[in-house]
């Protein structure tokens, strides 16, 4: 069984996954956001067999919703109604700033590498 773990913005999504046995997570692909985004996850969740999904929620630091993140929940809505399997928020509070200062280029994948890495630990502690 395999998670795929979503970090999406209004340019770019990155997708990671991970082996739910393992708890094993890899940046997996980075996909420009335009009209055919959900055609195109609907493809990879067949192709990986993808039987869970975690996106990363935007939060300010005081844990607030901001105008990102209503853009988050409407992406899930149309996600939920796109694929038929859990779908499950998760804060993703600083996790592209982790990789901004290592990287140059896009750090989506990597994002959504540490969203899932944060989810699976978050299970594992309670």
């Amino acid at each position: 069984m395999k998670i795929l773990g979503i970090d999406y913005g209004d340019k770019r999504v990155g997708l990671a996954i991970a082996e739910s046995e393992s708890r094993a997570v890899a940046p997996f692909k980075i996909l420009e956001n335009q009209p055919d985004l959900l055609s195109e996850l609907k493809d990879i969740i067949k192709e990986e067999d993808i039987t869970e999904i975690i996106v990363g929620l935007p939060l300010n630091l005081k844990g607030q919703a901001t105008k990102q993140t209503q853009k988050v929940q409407e992406f899930v809505n149309q996600l939920k109604k796109t694929v038929k399997l859990p779908i499950k928020t998760f804060d993703e509070r600083l996790t592209s700033k982790i990789y901004q200062r290592s990287r140059k280029k896009s750090i989506d994948d990597l994002a959504a590498m540490n969203i899932l890495e944060s989810f699976l630990t978050s299970l594992k502690n309670g």
